[in-house]
């Protein structure tokens, strides 16, 4: 069955959501790595048909890249947030330029620092970057995870390659108006991954950093050190 009966022969990454007024939500992606968007349709709940809750894409590649988005989803503090990476084509190497945006609406959307933005969202509004890592800089889509400390401030865990080319793991939190970085381990290995398809977790793989007991606790699993 079709939902709008457009844009729907190339659906990736369904995902249902509740919307700022409680309307059901369905997001997917429309076309493939390297080259797709964003699509948000709401329900009608009386007639049971859906409609096109955005009228432009979330966020769009210009048909050159794509996002491989976390999210969004509703925080705490009453927000929807995500993060992402940007993709060039269907070669996983390719990642890069990890990013951070926050919504009241799902309509607007603004930077860590309150820089407001209509949508699409592209490459362009630099304001959402959080590490611009660029290609085959160890940066896997999926291998990032957001979460919130005791202040609600957002922190994202996730891996990428050191300046030695090791694999190494990093928080990052938005802090005193920019996103302030740490590295959390000195690994002496590479986890080099390339190609498409499902590359999965066989080196690292992340959890949600959390706040627990004061402290900022980031689970991970990897292949030498087990959990």
């Amino acid at each position: 069955h079709c939902m709008t009966g457009d844009l729907e022969n190339k659906v990736t990454y369904p995902l249902f959501l509740i919307g700022p007024s409680g309307e059901i939500l369905y997001h997917y992606r429309f076309g493939y790595s390297g080259n797709g968007y964003e699509v948000y349709n709401v329900l009608n709940e009386k007639t049971q048909t859906w409609k096109r809750f955005l009228d432009k894409p979330l966020i769009d590649g210009g048909g050159q890249t794509n996002a491989y988005m976390s999210g969004p989803a509703l925080g705490a503090d009453g927000l929807y947030h995500m993060i992402w990476v940007w993709r060039e084509t269907g070669d996983c190497s390719s990642n890069h330029t990890l990013s951070y945006a926050r919504s009241k609406d799902l309509r607007t959307w603004e930077s860590a620092d309150g820089q407001k933005v209509a949508i699409p969202i592209t490459m362009k509004d630099s304001m959402f970057i959080v590490d611009p890592t660029p290609e085959k800089g160890g940066m896997l889509n999926g291998g990032s995870r957001l979460g919130f400390d005791s202040h609600n401030r957002p922190m994202i865990g996730y891996y990428k390659f050191d300046a030695k080319g090791n694999t190494q793991l990093y928080l990052t939190r938005f802090e005193n108006g920019h996103w302030h970085c740490e590295q959390l381990t000195d690994w002496n290995f590479r986890w080099y991954f390339q190609g498409g398809g499902a590359i999965g977790y066989s080196e690292v793989s992340v959890e949600t950093p959390v706040m627990e007991n004061g402290k900022i606790m980031f689970p991970y699993w990897q292949k030498r050190e087990g959990r």
